[in-house]
């Protein structure tokens, strides 16, 4: 089983919108951390995970408390190229300025097409199953991952 730590942050250089009910704009400073772990089960079957908290600020003001939650199966097909994946994502959202908690549960099926040894195509679909104080969303993920060794 491999571990990973994870790190990061994110700065506005200009004001967000980061409350639409109070109309609170402000530069904003974010805060992140968490561990993502990978079970390979067997040379087509594997599990990845990753359970990440993040803090949001404004100055000395906290404007939200998040937490995601994601897992993700994926199973090769087709010669190590083709894999089927199915995902569950969780957030959870606690915005400080309004009180105000909302949460989603999103379902993502998928596939990846490896192309190279270290060129990656991902294509998913994520669809809401259920949340609070959010609207569903249906939607199409495309992405293009370059690998460096």
């Amino acid at each position: 089983m491999k571990k990973l730590l994870l790190l990061g942050t994110t700065f506005s250089n200009q004001s967000d919108l980061v409350s639409h009910n109070s109309g609170f704009y402000e530069k904003t400073i974010s805060l992140a951390g968490g561990f993502a772990l990978t079970q390979q089960f067997s040379s087509r079957l594997s599990l990845d995970m990753d359970l990440q908290y993040q803090h949001v600020l404004s100055r000395n003001l906290s404007l939200s408390k998040d937490v995601f939650l994601d897992t993700d199966l994926g199973y090769y097909v087709y010669h190590h190229k083709l894999q089927l994946t199915g995902g569950l994502s969780f957030n959870h959202n606690n915005f400080k300025i309004n009180d105000h908690k909302a949460y989603r549960l999103t379902f993502n099926p998928g596939l990846t097409i490896e192309t190279g040894k270290s060129y990656i195509i991902v294509i998913y679909l994520p669809i809401d199953l259920l949340g609070r104080e959010v609207e569903r969303a249906y939607g199409f993920s495309l992405a293009f991952t370059l690998g460096f060794d």
